[in-house]
This record gives structure tokens, sequence and C-alpha cells, in this order.
């Protein structure tokens, strides 16, 4: 990923014209010197990437980074550059020319044709041909789901870098095969809990949740009161700030005037999120989760005071982290062709990604309706041992109902039910749920209904459906016909 360090700027016309004529000088000397950020991360990594140029014809290596001095000028059309590093806006590379092995220094824009990335990254739904330049020359075929960095695009084609066999390429592929088999990431990372408002229940007793009274941290009965609600803010790495929903101020690991920990949590006004003593990791174990202080690395403790000890495996470190109400504000679809889990095994006969739709949908109805989420892994392997996969097919509609029953009181849901009738798919959503949703040869999930329209989560999105990796608005109309069509509701609702 890149990284954007600003350019500083000079304060002042002296400041200003200085910058001019170094700017002058360098083009006359050599390379025009840029910002590093525009580097790409491929580079910064340490790794060897090997690459062509993208364009044909003669190519000037030189003897350092400022383009001063030629070392020899050679045909760059079939020879492969390993780039090694950078300076300034030069690659340091070696080559094999003749039989020997060579270094030196050639200009970046040689090799990327843009130094700015369009996307971060993105993942291939299918095996896709690499090529050298955007000339027809082919380089190999990039296997099906792997990662990509895209670097730029030129005139009908994608500039990639990937890792293939351990060895990291630059390539490119065609404007088509982006469009038909690319999934971009929009940045969202893995998240055990979405983000939103919970109550924060205390497994020693359930019938007590954590709440603030006088801007202090106490306990009080579990029930509706907004001194119990508490909002958890992503902090990546499953990590949170925790603000209390009627004051926001947040839990803070408490440190004295010397800067040491005193034990003790308290609220606190908010601060940055590189603030580790308000940051809590959400540690889960079964049904209910641990609170890891960044700063002390020590458990939330219920006490009088709260305060983080280490970890002991107590019911006063257990806590059972519900959310208020339904999770239309932070979905997200978990996909079949994440390269997380997608080239896994489900059953003997095919991939996740090819076959494991039902296990998402269940996986995103789940995260969608109180924001739990489901390893797919385990939900998969779930449906493996229990007879639910069909080799060769895909998964058994019962498997959703057999899996919130397995599943159920961990994450807080349960089955509702199937239906056929959309007018009782509608009112479901609105009292809160959501519904998976057997459609030709698919299984989507449904989690929400506003304007005339439902909210489709499609774990395995394509051009056929019309439907988008990141979640798309649809009408009921396309519940009765064609590729949505829908040939049964399967309901999911919260149980906490």
């Amino acid at each position: 990923m890149l990284k954007r360090n600003a350019e500083k700027r000079a304060e002042g016309r002296c400041g200003r014209w200085l910058l001019l004529l170094l700017a002058v000088l360098f083009a006359a000397a050599g390379f025009a010197p840029e910002a590093r950020a525009e580097v790409p991360a491929f580079v910064q990594k340490g790794f060897t990437v090997y690459a062509y140029t993208w364009q044909k014809g003669s190519l000037k290596v030189y003897k350092d980074s400022s383009g001063k001095e030629v070392r020899e000028e050679i045909e760059g059309d079939n020879v492969r550059f390993g780039i090694n590093g950078y300076e300034g806006r030069a690659f340091h590379v070696t080559y094999t020319l003749g039989g020997k092995s060579r270094k030196g220094w050639i200009p970046m824009k040689r090799i990327q044709t843009s130094l700015k990335t369009e996307k971060k990254d993105a993942l291939l739904r299918y095996a896709t041909l690499a090529y050298r330049r955007p000339s027809g020359d082919v380089l190999g075929t990039i296997p099906a789901y792997t990662d990509v960095d895209i670097l730029g695009k030129k005139s009908g084609w994608y500039q990639v870098s990937y890792l293939y066999k351990k060895r990291h390429y630059i390539a490119w592929i065609t404007e088509t095969s982006y469009k038909s088999g690319i999934r971009v990431f929009d940045g969202s990372e893995e998240r055990l809990m979405a983000e939103g408002v919970y109550t924060i229940r205390i497994n020693k007793n359930r019938a007590l949740s954590l709440a603030v009274q006088n801007s202090a941290l106490t306990t009080a009965s579990t029930g509706k009161s907004s001194s119990q609600r508490f909002e958890f803010r992503f902090a990546g790495e499953n990590c949170y700030q925790i603000l209390h929903n009627g004051t926001n101020l947040a839990l803070t690991a408490e440190k004295n005037e010397e800067g040491k920990y005193t034990g003790d949590v308290i609220l606190s006004e908010l601060s940055a999120r590189e603030d580790i003593d308000q940051i809590w990791q959400l540690i889960r174990v079964r049904d209910h989760y641990f609170l890891k202080n960044k700063g002390t690395g020590q458990y939330l403790t219920v006490g009088k005071p709260f305060s983080t000890k280490a970890y002991k495996s107590s019911r006063t470190q257990r806590f059972r982290i519900v959310m208020v109400g339904k999770n239309t504000s932070h979905w997200q679809v978990f996909s079949q062709y994440d390269s997380r889990w997608a080239a896994l095994k489900y059953g003997k006969t095919n991939t996740m990604a090819a076959s494991a739709c039902g296990v998402f949908s269940s996986v995103n109805a789940v995260y969608a309706l109180n924001g739990q989420f489901m390893d797919p892994v385990v939900v998969a392997d779930y449906a493996v041992k229990t007879g639910y996969r069909v080799e060769g097919s895909g998964t058994d509609y019962r498997f959703v109902q057999a899996a919130a029953n397995h599943f159920g009181k961990t994450y807080g849901y349960a089955f509702a039910g199937s239906t056929m009738s959309l007018s009782k798919l509608k009112s479901h959503l609105q009292s809160g749920g959501t519904a998976v949703v057997y459609v030709p040869h698919h299984y989507i999930a449904v989690s929400e209904y506003k304007d005339g329209k439902y909210l489709v989560l499609d774990p395995y999105a394509t051009d056929a459906r019309a439907t988008s990796p990141f979640g798309c608005w649809v009408s009921g109309s396309r519940f009765q016909s064609g590729t949505l069509m829908a040939q049964n509701f399967l309901l999911l609702k919260a149980t906490n």
C-alpha cells in the first residue's frame, strides 16, 4: 500500500525560487527529483520484483541514481530486470546480457507507467493472461485467486504487480480481464465485530451489564437504559475504542502523574486512535469476549473500581457484547473469492470460491443482523461434517437452519422460519431480521428494506446477476424472475 507523505513546501518567495532552480538543474543533469511517496509499495518492501520495460526500444542504463553518467545503452525489448531497490526517481536493477549478470540504474518511468496507484489492491477471480507490456507479448498466466496491486492504466491495459511461485512480478492485463475478473478491495479490514452501539454484559452475572453513572464506570441491571450503551469504533487488527454512548467518554487505562499505569480503568476524553491507553483488543472465546488493553497488555476486569489485570480466564474478565438494534450501517460482504479462503477445499470436489455460497450467505446475514462475524472456514467445516455439503453441487438449504441451531447461541441469532412471500420478507426485515435467499443455483443474503428496495449481499457477485461485491439495492420484482428469482426466503433473527 502506498505511503502518502506530503511534500514540503518552501515558505516565502526565496524558498520557492530556490526549489525551482534546483528542479531545473536536476532535470538538466539526469532524473528530475520527485516525492519518494510516489514510489510503489512493492519496491519499498525490500524483495526483488521482476519486470520488463513497458516501452520497446533502446534503453540507457546509468551508473548511479542521479542519471548523470550512462553505463551502457541496450535493446531492452526482451530483457528481464530484477528491481532491487530505488533512489530518487530511479530503480536499481540486475539483468543478464550475453550470459553475464549486470547491475545499474534505470528511470522508473520505463518500468512503471504511472507512479500514482489507481486502486490499492484486488483479487483475480479467474486465471488471467499476463503480458510483458501492453502489446500482446505474453508473459504467462496468473492463477485464479491471486492478490494483485493495481499500478496504473494505459490504453485498454492495466499494470499489476503480484506474487507467483515465490517471485514478485510486474505485468499487464487487458481491460477486458480487469472488468470481468477483478474484485477490487474497498480497504475494509476483517473485523471480529462490526462498528456500532452495544451493551457489554458481564458473564459472571448476565443480569448485569457495564454502565456509567456520574461519569464513572459501574454495573446495572441489563435493560434499555442509555447509561448501558457503548459505541465501538474500529481501530484496526480487531482493536476498538469504546465510548460511552451518553457522554462520549472513552474507556481508558488510567495513568498517574508520573505516566505509570495505576491499574484502574476510567472514562476520559476521546483521544487519537494511536493512544494505546484507549485501544482494546477483542478476543472471542465461544460466546464471550475478553477485552485486552493495548497499553497495559492486561484484561478488563469487573470490580470496584474497574481495572486491568493479568489473564485469569475468570468470569470477571468475560463479557457478552450485544448490539443495540440492527447492523444497518456497517454491514459487509464477505466474499467466496477472498484469497484468505477462496482456494480452500469445501468438501472433496470443489473449493470455497466455487461452492460455498450457502456458507457465506449465512455469514453475511448474521453480520448484517447483529455485527457478529462467524469464521467462514469454521462454518464450512460444520457443513461438511454434518452432510449439508452436497458434493458436486453446493449446500443443502436445510443447512441454514442447522447452522443457526449449532452456532446461534454463540453468535446471538436463531432461525425464524422460511417463506415464499415477499411481503413477509419485507415485514421480517423491517422488524429487525435478515434472510438467506436461495436463487437459481446460488445463495445470497438480504439484509434491509428501504424505499421500495432490498439490500442484497451477494458473496459471489457477477454481471449475470447484476450484483455488486459490496452490496446493492434491488427492487422486489427482481426476486420474481430471472437470475435472482427467489425459491425460498430463510429468515434469521437476533436473540440477545
